[in-house]
């Protein structure tokens, strides 16, 4: 999705995700994000803002688009996944994100599909292993004697095992759920 050198916005990856399971039209997908999924707690955008990623992810050939009659109104837009819009999307979803800033928006939105998909269990055994990875990296920093620097490792360290015991938080919402226990997706 990165032509010519742009970094792709998580949110772009969760507009692909909206249109995986049918087409729909750009203001049936701004409402889904803002008002009719889950998602609405993970972003807050703008219907403008909403078209124009759309338009971009259709320039860059992830989106087809064609119009629809309707009958006493004008043809809407419509808007559905191209294969190579559909294999992006894939691709996003199954991998772990990279950098713990990326929990709040990107790790959420892919957690959302994942658990659409029920694949959650993967995605979440993934960034575990991730996260691992990234408290390894900080554990073998040693500061100085500045405290300043201190603190800061410190809270970094913290916040990476905190959101090592929310991930094991959700593969017991997880497993609980698959054991026949009711729980909202």
């Amino acid at each position: 999705m990165a032509h010519y050198g742009r970094q792709p916005l998580s949110i772009e990856y969760a507009l692909l995700g909206l249109l995986e399971d049918s087409p729909a039209h750009p203001y049936e997908m701004h409402q889904r994000l803002i008002k009719a999924s889950p998602l609405s707690h993970v972003w807050r955008i703008k219907r403008g803002h909403t078209y124009a990623l759309l338009g971009r992810l259709e320039e860059e050939g992830l989106l087809t688009s064609w119009l629809e009659p309707q009958d006493a109104k004008p043809p809407r837009k419509m808007l559905a996944l191209t294969r190579e819009g559909r294999e992006t999307f894939t691709r996003w979803m199954y991998e772990p994100v990279r950098k713990p800033r990326e929990m709040r928006l990107t790790f959420l939105a892919k957690l959302y599909f994942a658990t659409r998909k029920g694949t959650a269990s993967e995605l979440i055994a993934a960034q575990h292993n991730e996260c691992r990875r990234w408290l390894s990296d900080l554990e073998s920093v040693h500061s100085g004697v500045d405290t300043y620097e201190q603190m800061v490792l410190e809270f970094r360290r913290q916040q990476v095992r905190s959101i090592m015991e929310w991930l094991s938080t959700c593969r017991e919402m997880i497993n609980r759920k698959e054991g026949g226990d009711v729980l909202s997706a």
